[in-house]
Protein backbone atom coordinates (compact mmCIF):
# COMPACT_ATOMS: atom_id res chain seq x y z
CA UNK A 1 0.00 0.00 0.00
CA UNK A 2 1.62 3.32 -1.25
CA UNK A 3 0.36 6.69 1.48
CA UNK A 4 0.58 9.64 -0.05
CA UNK A 5 0.44 12.82 2.62
CA UNK A 6 -0.51 15.99 2.50
CA UNK A 7 0.77 17.79 5.52
CA UNK A 8 -3.11 17.82 7.35
CA UNK A 9 -3.31 14.72 8.87
CA UNK A 10 -7.17 15.09 7.77
CA UNK A 11 -6.40 15.11 4.44
CA UNK A 12 -4.26 11.43 4.03
CA UNK A 13 -4.92 9.26 1.18
CA UNK A 14 -4.11 6.14 1.54
CA UNK A 15 -3.85 3.96 -2.16
CA UNK A 16 -4.22 0.40 -2.67
CA UNK A 17 -2.16 -0.58 -6.09
CA UNK A 18 -1.94 2.42 -7.45
CA UNK A 19 -0.71 2.86 -11.00
CA UNK A 20 1.20 5.70 -12.75
CA UNK A 21 1.42 7.53 -9.40
CA UNK A 22 3.67 10.22 -8.36
CA UNK A 23 4.24 10.13 -4.57
CA UNK A 24 3.99 13.01 -2.79
CA UNK A 25 7.63 12.90 -0.78
CA UNK A 26 7.85 11.94 2.84
CA UNK A 27 11.11 12.20 3.40
CA UNK A 28 11.57 14.50 6.61
CA UNK A 29 13.67 17.29 7.77
CA UNK A 30 14.75 17.96 11.58
CA UNK A 31 13.12 21.63 11.41
CA UNK A 32 9.51 22.17 12.87
CA UNK A 33 6.21 21.95 10.72
CA UNK A 34 5.33 25.85 10.23
CA UNK A 35 1.89 26.97 11.83
CA UNK A 36 -1.32 28.07 9.16
CA UNK A 37 -4.78 28.39 8.53
CA UNK A 38 -6.02 27.45 5.15
CA UNK A 39 -10.19 28.57 3.78
CA UNK A 40 -11.00 26.30 0.85
CA UNK A 41 -14.21 25.55 -0.80
CA UNK A 42 -14.64 22.70 -2.24
CA UNK A 43 -17.43 22.34 -5.22
CA UNK A 44 -19.49 18.19 -5.68
CA UNK A 45 -20.60 17.97 -9.17
CA UNK A 46 -23.19 15.64 -10.17
CA UNK A 47 -22.53 12.30 -12.06
CA UNK A 48 -23.07 12.29 -15.06
CA UNK A 49 -24.20 15.72 -15.82
CA UNK A 50 -21.57 17.62 -14.29
CA UNK A 51 -24.43 19.96 -12.47
CA UNK A 52 -23.09 21.39 -9.46
CA UNK A 53 -24.75 19.58 -6.44
CA UNK A 54 -23.80 21.77 -3.70
CA UNK A 55 -20.39 23.78 -1.87
CA UNK A 56 -18.60 23.15 1.60
CA UNK A 57 -16.54 25.16 3.00
CA UNK A 58 -13.64 24.06 5.21
CA UNK A 59 -10.92 25.31 7.48
CA UNK A 60 -7.67 23.59 8.62
CA UNK A 61 -5.76 24.93 10.83
CA UNK A 62 -2.33 23.59 11.88
CA UNK A 63 0.13 24.05 14.61
CA UNK A 64 3.96 23.96 15.19
CA UNK A 65 3.75 20.55 17.15
CA UNK A 66 1.46 18.94 13.96
CA UNK A 67 -1.90 19.09 15.92
CA UNK A 68 -4.16 19.72 13.11
CA UNK A 69 -8.18 20.84 12.87
CA UNK A 70 -10.19 20.43 9.90
CA UNK A 71 -13.27 22.52 10.56
CA UNK A 72 -16.40 22.17 7.88
CA UNK A 73 -19.15 24.42 7.82
CA UNK A 74 -22.47 21.86 7.34
CA UNK A 75 -26.36 22.86 7.06
CA UNK A 76 -28.14 20.11 8.15
CA UNK A 77 -31.34 18.73 5.98
CA UNK A 78 -33.22 20.44 8.77
CA UNK A 79 -31.88 24.13 7.34
CA UNK A 80 -29.34 24.02 10.94
CA UNK A 81 -25.98 25.30 10.42
CA UNK A 82 -23.88 22.98 12.06
CA UNK A 83 -19.88 22.03 12.02
CA UNK A 84 -18.23 19.05 11.74
CA UNK A 85 -14.55 18.82 13.45
CA UNK A 86 -11.31 16.41 12.34
CA UNK A 87 -9.05 17.31 15.21
CA UNK A 88 -5.79 15.21 15.09
CA UNK A 89 -4.41 15.93 18.87
CA UNK A 90 -0.37 15.49 18.31
CA UNK A 91 0.59 15.46 22.26
CA UNK A 92 -2.59 13.37 22.84
CA UNK A 93 -1.96 11.04 20.02
CA UNK A 94 -5.70 10.26 19.19
CA UNK A 95 -7.81 11.48 16.10
CA UNK A 96 -11.23 13.25 17.46
CA UNK A 97 -14.26 13.94 14.68
CA UNK A 98 -16.80 15.78 16.13
CA UNK A 99 -20.29 15.81 14.82
CA UNK A 100 -22.71 18.82 15.42
CA UNK A 101 -25.33 17.38 13.33
CA UNK A 102 -25.89 13.93 15.42
CA UNK A 103 -23.63 14.84 18.41
CA UNK A 104 -21.08 12.57 17.86
CA UNK A 105 -17.92 12.06 19.17
CA UNK A 106 -15.55 9.11 17.28
CA UNK A 107 -12.07 8.98 18.65
CA UNK A 108 -9.58 6.99 17.21
CA UNK A 109 -5.79 7.03 18.72
CA UNK A 110 -2.77 6.74 17.12
CA UNK A 111 0.55 5.24 17.58
CA UNK A 112 2.98 6.95 18.75
CA UNK A 113 5.11 6.49 15.38
CA UNK A 114 2.38 7.38 13.05
CA UNK A 115 1.87 10.85 15.32
CA UNK A 116 5.44 11.65 15.17
CA UNK A 117 5.43 11.65 11.05
CA UNK A 118 3.25 15.19 11.16
CA UNK A 119 5.51 17.28 13.65
CA UNK A 120 8.13 16.62 10.70
CA UNK A 121 8.44 18.81 8.12
CA UNK A 122 8.49 17.44 4.18
CA UNK A 123 11.52 18.06 2.22
CA UNK A 124 10.08 17.92 -1.13
CA UNK A 125 6.15 17.14 -2.84
CA UNK A 126 6.77 15.16 -5.58
CA UNK A 127 9.39 12.75 -6.59
CA UNK A 128 8.85 14.18 -10.17
CA UNK A 129 11.56 16.48 -10.92
CA UNK A 130 9.84 17.90 -13.72
CA UNK A 131 6.69 18.69 -12.09
CA UNK A 132 5.44 22.04 -13.22
CA UNK A 133 4.76 25.19 -10.77
CA UNK A 134 1.93 27.21 -9.78
CA UNK A 135 1.63 30.20 -7.98
CA UNK A 136 -1.26 30.31 -5.85
CA UNK A 137 -2.56 32.91 -3.65
CA UNK A 138 1.22 33.95 -3.76
CA UNK A 139 2.46 30.66 -2.42
CA UNK A 140 4.76 28.46 -4.90
CA UNK A 141 2.73 25.27 -5.50
CA UNK A 142 3.82 22.00 -7.67
CA UNK A 143 1.57 19.72 -9.30
CA UNK A 144 1.29 16.23 -7.78
CA UNK A 145 -1.22 13.45 -10.07
CA UNK A 146 -2.96 11.17 -8.36
CA UNK A 147 -3.77 8.16 -9.89
CA UNK A 148 -5.46 5.57 -8.58
CA UNK A 149 -8.66 2.57 -9.24
CA UNK A 150 -11.53 1.81 -6.71
CA UNK A 151 -13.26 -1.28 -5.55
CA UNK A 152 -15.51 -0.93 -7.78
CA UNK A 153 -13.63 -0.09 -10.98
CA UNK A 154 -13.92 3.15 -11.24
CA UNK A 155 -10.68 4.93 -11.82
CA UNK A 156 -10.78 8.40 -9.95
CA UNK A 157 -7.33 11.09 -10.83
CA UNK A 158 -6.97 13.85 -7.98
CA UNK A 159 -4.47 16.63 -9.93
CA UNK A 160 -3.46 18.48 -6.40
CA UNK A 161 -1.36 21.59 -6.39
CA UNK A 162 0.83 21.44 -3.18
CA UNK A 163 2.26 24.27 -1.57
CA UNK A 164 5.96 22.92 0.01
CA UNK A 165 6.11 26.35 2.39
CA UNK A 166 3.09 24.49 3.77
CA UNK A 167 4.53 21.44 3.82
CA UNK A 168 2.95 20.05 0.88
CA UNK A 169 -0.59 21.37 2.00
CA UNK A 170 -2.92 21.27 -1.75
CA UNK A 171 -4.06 25.08 -2.61
CA UNK A 172 -6.05 23.35 -5.45
CA UNK A 173 -7.21 20.00 -5.98
CA UNK A 174 -9.73 18.60 -8.99
CA UNK A 175 -10.52 15.29 -8.39
CA UNK A 176 -12.47 13.37 -11.99
CA UNK A 177 -13.77 10.29 -12.56
CA UNK A 178 -14.22 7.87 -15.21
CA UNK A 179 -16.93 5.12 -16.04
CA UNK A 180 -16.76 2.19 -18.64
CA UNK A 181 -17.55 3.69 -21.93
CA UNK A 182 -17.90 7.66 -20.64
CA UNK A 183 -15.59 10.45 -20.78
CA UNK A 184 -13.88 11.60 -17.70
CA UNK A 185 -16.01 13.84 -15.76
CA UNK A 186 -14.76 16.51 -12.86
CA UNK A 187 -16.01 15.17 -9.32
CA UNK A 188 -15.20 17.46 -7.20
CA UNK A 189 -12.93 20.83 -7.42
CA UNK A 190 -11.35 22.53 -4.26
CA UNK A 191 -9.87 26.22 -4.45
CA UNK A 192 -8.08 27.86 -1.25
CA UNK A 193 -9.65 31.30 -0.65
CA UNK A 194 -7.34 32.35 2.29
CA UNK A 195 -4.10 31.27 3.52
CA UNK A 196 -2.98 32.96 6.85
CA UNK A 197 0.52 32.07 8.58
CA UNK A 198 2.16 31.79 11.72
CA UNK A 199 0.03 30.30 14.99
CA UNK A 200 -4.14 30.25 14.02
CA UNK A 201 -5.22 31.82 17.13
CA UNK A 202 -8.50 31.65 18.16
CA UNK A 203 -8.83 28.18 16.93
CA UNK A 204 -10.10 25.77 19.42
CA UNK A 205 -8.01 22.68 18.94
CA UNK A 206 -10.31 20.71 22.15
CA UNK A 207 -11.58 17.93 21.20
CA UNK A 208 -13.88 17.39 24.61
CA UNK A 209 -17.54 17.95 23.74
CA UNK A 210 -20.16 17.91 26.69
CA UNK A 211 -23.04 16.61 26.04
CA UNK A 212 -22.15 14.28 22.97
CA UNK A 213 -21.97 10.58 22.74
CA UNK A 214 -18.98 8.48 21.47
CA UNK A 215 -20.03 6.23 18.41
CA UNK A 216 -18.13 4.86 16.06
CA UNK A 217 -18.06 5.86 12.36
CA UNK A 218 -21.17 3.45 11.09
CA UNK A 219 -23.17 4.49 14.55
CA UNK A 220 -22.76 7.82 13.32
CA UNK A 221 -23.97 7.51 10.09
CA UNK A 222 -26.88 5.11 11.77
CA UNK A 223 -27.27 8.17 13.68
CA UNK A 224 -27.70 10.65 10.99
CA UNK A 225 -30.26 8.46 9.49
CA UNK A 226 -32.69 8.23 12.28
CA UNK A 227 -32.64 12.17 12.54
CA UNK A 228 -32.45 12.76 9.02
CA UNK A 229 -34.68 9.89 7.18
CA UNK A 230 -33.53 9.78 3.44
CA UNK A 231 -30.91 12.15 3.18
CA UNK A 232 -27.37 11.70 2.34
CA UNK A 233 -24.61 12.24 5.44
CA UNK A 234 -22.30 14.62 5.69
CA UNK A 235 -18.70 14.17 3.84
CA UNK A 236 -16.38 12.96 6.23
CA UNK A 237 -18.79 11.03 8.25
CA UNK A 238 -18.29 7.56 6.36
CA UNK A 239 -15.23 5.91 8.07
CA UNK A 240 -14.18 2.64 7.96
CA UNK A 241 -15.27 0.93 11.57
CA UNK A 242 -11.79 -1.14 12.13
CA UNK A 243 -9.44 1.21 13.83
CA UNK A 244 -12.33 2.72 15.90
CA UNK A 245 -13.18 -0.99 17.01
CA UNK A 246 -9.80 -2.01 17.52
CA UNK A 247 -9.45 0.12 20.13
CA UNK A 248 -13.02 0.30 21.71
Amino acid sequence: MNQIKFLAPTLTVLVAGASALVVLAVHAQTNAVAPFRVIERTMYYRYPTGELAKTLDVETAVRGDGSSVETRFITTPDGQPAKLRIVIDIPAKRRVVIDDATQSVSTTRLSAEYAATFTQKLSTCTSDNAAPHSIILGFDTVKVIIDFPTDHGTPVLTEAWAAPALNCFPLRKLTSVTKSGASSIIATQTEALSVTLGDPAGTSFDSTQTGYVERSPSEVIAEFNRRFPGHPPSPGLAQPDAAYRKQH
